[in-house]
């Protein structure tokens, strides 16, 4: 979320060194920090957002809190990684990315796609257009 989505990996480096000094991380994990940061960047989902992007900035959410009224009255809301407006199918749509780095993923796997549905229902509620969501397991 503190780098942009075309950072080189000397920027993405940078940054992983200075959240990780402020979080008293030590070395291993900073570099581990900034590999994964790379890594992530180079992801196809990641290719398909500074696509959307570069052909309009305000298609790209980072860090977007939602919320609604879930169906019964319950109010949902949550933040979610990035949100992304793709152009160039049938129609429009907004592709809605959770990132998820524990290490027990996929024990978690449904409750993950749980909460990233309600993050897609949040989205398509609010433009009124097609949304679909991907966990992103790093």
């Amino acid at each position: 979320a503190e780098v942009p989505l075309d950072a080189d990996a000397d920027r993405v480096r940078r940054v992983a060194h200075l959240l990780g000094r402020g979080l008293a991380g030590t070395a291993p994990e900073i570099e581990a920090a900034g590999d994964l940061a790379i890594r992530t960047l180079e992801h196809e989902v990641l290719r398909r957002a500074r696509q959307a992007a570069a052909a309009d900035p305000a298609a790209v959410r980072r860090e977007v809190p939602l919320m609604f009224a879930a169906d019964g009255g319950a109010i949902v809301e949550g933040v979610a990684d990035l949100a992304f407006r793709e152009v160039g199918g049938p129609e429009p749509r907004w592709v809605v990315v959770d990132y998820k780095t524990d290490r027990r993923a996929a024990e978690a796997r449904a409750t993950h796609q749980a909460q990233v549905a309600c993050y897609v229902q949040a989205v398509s509620r609010a433009t009124g257009e097609v949304a679909r969501g991907i966990v992103l397991a790093l």
